[in-house]
């Protein structure tokens, strides 16, 4: 059997088909389910014969059929290009273990792209297919299919017909980027021990840290890092200094079970990719807690 990372489906709670679910991690839903995702102002339709559901690791809607060795999987985000799209899912794709090689690429029109690829996974060789479409509303999904060479010609149909089921709407991800507009996010710890050693001897050590990052209304960002570690030992000392520093463009957007994720684009030619949760006194940022402030950067 392929996996892609989905596992333990009978331990999840499977639904009845409804007219229309609102996505939720945990869930398996059946074939027939239409399932929505506010968020990413994105729905679409669990084919005849499949059911899956959300898998936070990979980060798509996962899906399996009894019948066949393949495994379907659906992507969707609150905003990008179909290209952004597909070079993300590519990506999500390769962490999980499966080596992909481009076959060939088509553009049947402006916002979508065909793809296949050639896969390396544990079971040895195969293809991944895939179709990438954005919508009026600025909101993109990305659907694939994974499975053995012969059955291309199937998985490809499979692809499009899902793609097709595929309703659009404003994303309600689009209005969490203006709560960060003039916002400054930063972080600061600092401290220090002594060790009074022994024969007269002793050693100190101190340390600080500083994370601050600027969100402007007008897109772009600003973003500043500095560590500082001092050890004396005996009358031996050593400083260490590391710091960071980058500036570009910044979005908000959104997976499909709500998921939000800072995009910052530097000009350096970086590319961060950070999970972001609010909290009380500002949000987590990429596993860190930081306290929000007006930003003096932002005019």
């Amino acid at each position: 059997m392929i996996a892609l990372r989905f596992t333990l489906m009978s331990l999840f709670i499977v639904l009845p088909v409804a007219a229309e679910t609102t996505l939720q991690a945990g869930t398996v839903y059946p074939s027939g389910s239409r399932l929505s995702s506010p968020w990413t102002g994105l729905s679409f339709v669990i084919p005849e014969g499949w059911r899956g559901g959300f898998d936070t690791e990979a980060g798509a809607v996962l899906m399996q059929n009894p019948a066949k060795q393949q495994v379907l999987a659906v992507y969707g985000y609150s905003q990008g290009t179909a290209d952004e799209v597909g070079e993300a899912v590519i990506g999500l794709i390769q962490e999980s273990g499966i080596r992909v090689s481009p076959v060939s690429e088509e553009r049947p029109d402006a916002r979508t792209i065909d793809a296949v690829f050639q896969a390396m996974m544990p079971q040895g060789l195969g293809v991944l297919v895939g179709r990438v479409r954005s919508g009026e509303p600025g909101n993109t999904v990305a659907v694939a299919a994974l499975g053995g060479g012969p059955a291309q010609a199937e998985m490809t149909a499979l692809v499009r017909q899902v793609v097709d089921t595929v309703r659009w709407s404003p994303p309600q991800a689009k209005a969490w980027s203006e709560r960060l507009h003039g916002v400054a996010l930063s972080t600061s710890s600092s401290g220090s021990t002594y060790s009074p050693g022994g024969a007269g001897g002793g050693g100190s050590h101190a340390s600080s840290s500083h994370d601050q990052i600027d969100f402007c209304s007008d897109g772009t960002y600003g973003y500043s890092m500095r560590k500082e570690s001092y050890i004396s030992i005996e009358g031996a000392s050593a400083e260490s200094v590391s710091s960071d520093q980058h500036s570009g463009q910044w979005w908000l957007i959104s997976d499909l079970v709500g998921q939000g994720y800072v995009v910052l684009e530097a000009t350096d030619g970086r590319e961060f990719h950070w999970p972001i949760v609010e909290t009380q006194n500002g949000a987590e940022l990429n596993g860190t807690g930081y306290y929000a402030s007006p930003s003096g950067r932002c005019r």
